[in-house]
């Protein structure tokens, strides 16, 4: 591979070094069979590169989604120059509200506190800077159709390469949001 100027080359000697550095944030014990469908959402990942992707584990209560997208997350999050994990969306959402949660996520990605006044629409500014970032975002225990959009605004607007996940038992929340897989 041959690169433009030093600066290419020591960002991706820099890109490497901390990869192989990059350790999960938990490693679970003992979980049967999740390896593989680590790998089937891994597989939908990589299939669908350039967009944003949007993928969606469905199913009834305490069958492994959050298991499973925490452990994709702490797998992955290395790959990503910025990442979020919404636990409980449902209990959250009604808790703190919509504006509150998003505010949280976009002031997580971006690395600075931002303000954000409508549930509808996100400021300029914050587009603007999302659009140039590969970003993971996982959205846990969704339960209103309306509440990716609302959170996320047009998932559209991330970076190339970007990936959000969202863990829901309503699986009208995935067919309404038309992800990519589930």
């Amino acid at each position: 591979m041959s690169y433009r100027c030093d600066f290419e080359l020591v960002e991706e000697i820099a890109n490497v070094v901390l990869k192989g550095l990059a350790k999960p944030l938990v490693v679970a014990k003992e979980l049967v069979g999740i390896d593989e469908k680590i790998a089937t959402i891994e597989s939908w990942i990589k299939k669908d590169s350039k967009g944003t992707c949007l993928i969606g584990i469905w199913g009834m209560g305490g069958i492994g989604k959050t298991t499973l997208a925490e452990e994709v997350f702490n797998k992955l999050h290395s790959e990503y120059e910025a990442c979020y994990f919404l636990a409980h969306e449902r209990e959250e959402s009604n808790k703190h509200g919509i504006i509150f949660l998003k505010e949280k996520i976009f002031s997580e990605l971006l690395g600075c506190e931002v303000k954000i006044y409508t549930k509808n629409c996100l400021p300029g500014h914050i587009t603007r800077r999302i659009s140039r970032m590969k970003v993971l975002i996982v959205l846990d225990d969704v339960n209103d159709s309306d509440h990716i959009k609302n959170l996320l605004g047009d998932i559209g607007n991330f970076g190339s390469d970007s990936t959000v996940i969202v863990t829901t038992r309503n699986e009208q929340v995935l067919k309404t949001n038309k992800v990519d897989e589930t």
